[in-house]
This record gives C-alpha cells, structure tokens and sequence, in this order.
C-alpha cells in the first residue's frame, strides 16, 4: 500500500510538471471511455438485452442468400412468404414487414411520417395488443379490401389528442384515404422504430 501512494505522488508531481500532456491524457482518456461507452451501449441493446416481447427467445428473423449473386442478406419474397405460411411446420406464425415512409394530408399541415407495411399476424406474434379497435388480419392483407391503418401511441397522442372516438376515421396516406381501425399501447414499439407512425397492411397485388 506505502508503494502504490508513493508511485500515486510521484505520477502527480510528473503531471503537475507538464500540464499540457496532462492535458492531453485527460482528453484521450474521456474519449477512450466515452467510446467504450457507446460501444458497450450498442452491445447491450442489441445482443445483450432481451426483446422487449413475450417469449422473445422463440423469435428468429430468416434472411435468405444467393452466393451465385454475392448476396448474404435477402429479404424474402412474397412467394417465399407464401410458401412459409402454407407449408412451414416448424415456425407458429410468420411475418413481412417492410418499413417506408409516406405522406399524410388532412389533419392541419402535410407531413411525412415514418411508417411500416406488415402482413397479418405478424404484430400479434410480437405481443401487440390494441389500447382502442382491433389489429389487422388476414383479409386486411386482401388486394380488393378497404384500406385500413394503425396508429402508435405517440402520432394518436399528438395528432388526435388521445381521442378514443378516432376509429372509423379516415387518414389520407399517400393521397389514399385509409380507415382508422386501431392505436397500438404506448410501451409497444416495433423493433427498432423509434419515431414510428402508422402501420399499414402489406398487401400483395
């Protein structure tokens, strides 16, 4: 112990001696710890923390490759998607979910929000519960069917001031008036969406 405050003085008197190199340890040493930081924050969000849905040790993401192609990470394509949701035995659901954004008009100034297109079954599969109205199924994904939307918490609150009479309305999206049928809970948020929107039905033509 003698030894280790010894060496302590000695370390602070070679400081006090050179203060611009003190200086430039200091920096280099909050950039050194800031950056490992960031870096485990990122670690523990992605690999270490579990997903924030039920069982989340039973949901898997399937990328497809094409080595002919160079290509490691392919989404899957619709008929692909089909073909999961016809004949697969291993998977209880499967899901599409490709993320855009769109324009929204009618409600005071035009804007453009972050939105997402899911196939039905997919936000039941992440634990989504509706606070108001319904979620999609199978016959929202139908080509001929009327146009239907989800809001997040966040755009209900800020757009529609929480009102539980928003279902049945209609928001234009993309020039195309869509039906109201659902607001999602406000701890619900879909996968790394932060400042989500709508959700949208993926619907194949």
């Amino acid at each position: 112990m003698p030894t280790m405050f010894r060496d302590l003085r000695y370390g602070i008197r070679m400081l006090a001696k050179n203060p611009g190199f003190t200086i430039v340890a200091v920096v280099t040493l909050a950039l050194g710890i800031g950056a490992n930081t960031a870096i485990f924050s990122v670690v523990d969000g992605i690999l270490l923390k579990p997903l924030p849905y039920p069982h989340p040790e039973d949901l898997v993401a399937v990328w497809h490759t094409a080595p002919g192609l160079n290509i490691k990470d392919l989404d899957a394509s619709p008929s692909t998607y089909f073909i999961y949701r016809e004949q697969s035995r291993t998977f209880e659901d499967i899901g599409l979910y490709q993320g855009d954004s769109d324009s929204v008009t009618g409600l005071a100034e035009p804007e453009r929000v972050s939105t997402v297109d899911v196939t039905d079954g997919l936000l039941s599969v992440l634990g989504a519960s509706p606070i108001i109205g319904r979620l999609f199924t199978r016959a929202d994904d139908a080509p001929d069917s009327p146009d239907t939307v989800l809001l997040t918490y966040g755009y209900w609150q800020r757009k529609f001031g929480g009102d539980r009479s928003v279902i049945g309305r209609t928001l234009n999206v993309e020039g195309k008036p869509r039906q109201i049928i659902g607001v999602l809970p406000k701890d619900f948020r879909f996968l790394d969406w932060a400042d989500l929107a709508l959700i949208l039905p993926l619907k194949f033509e």
